[in-house]
């Protein structure tokens, strides 16, 4: 292996430590977690993998520890666990209550974003959006996003603590990024219509 060019970290010895990393989702997400490693003194070798959500690093014990070097991941935006052969069992039941808590997640935001699409693309395809609702949209429009950004904040901590500890930017700082910009300027342009403001309607706003 290390005649192709790559190297080789030999699990077991001294200063090696194998950890389980949660939130892995691509190879971006893996190439974040060895970054933020390599980044911390006393870290040799690291390398991880998002499809078995697994890291090998190897460390110097006089210069780093192991909390330190969970730490890092977790100001990278991840959630290192200590590895164990036999936790499938547990393994399994922790992505089962991760894919549970994300279904209700996205079937809470699914319904209310459907009053969304239709305000967005009703006028398209010749739905006629009520009067009430023309005249109250900004209000309406907040009461509807604001629970879908609340349900997702984990999207929002992970992403802005990732730039301001590992200074690095992961997929989760782009989903806080985009959908934080828009819906803060949202909220900003629908003070400004609920104070009489004139220059600003219905069509400067962007919480869908």
């Amino acid at each position: 292996i290390e005649g192709t060019g790559y190297d080789v970290i030999q699990a077991g010895k001294e200063g090696m430590v194998t950890l389980k990393v949660r939130g892995m989702s691509s190879q971006h997400c893996a190439n974040i977690v060895e970054t933020a490693l390599k980044k911390l003194e006393g870290v040799k070798k690291a390398d991880a993998s998002f499809a078995v959500e697994r890291a090998i690093i190897d460390y110097e014990p006089s210069k780093v520890t192991v909390e330190k070097i969970k730490q890092t991941i977790k100001d990278a935006g991840y959630e290192p666990e200590d590895f164990k052969e036999d936790s499938a069992d547990v393994e399994k039941a922790a992505r089962e209550k991760e894919i549970s808590s994300l279904k209700k997640k996205f079937f809470l935001s699914l319904i209310l974003s459907i009053p969304l699409l239709f305000y967005m693309i009703g006028p398209n395809i010749g739905l006629k959006i009520p009067q009430f609702l023309e005249d109250h949209i900004a209000i309406l429009q907040f009461l509807i996003t604001t629970p879908i950004i609340l349900v997702s904040y984990d999207f929002y901590i992970k992403g802005i603590k990732a730039v301001i500890k590992a200074r690095t930017a992961n997929m989760d700082t782009l989903v806080a990024i985009g959908t934080g910009a828009a819906f803060l300027y949202s909220v900003f342009v629908s003070v400004l219509i609920w104070t009489g403001d004139t220059n600003y309607g219905k069509d400067s706003l962007y919480y869908e």
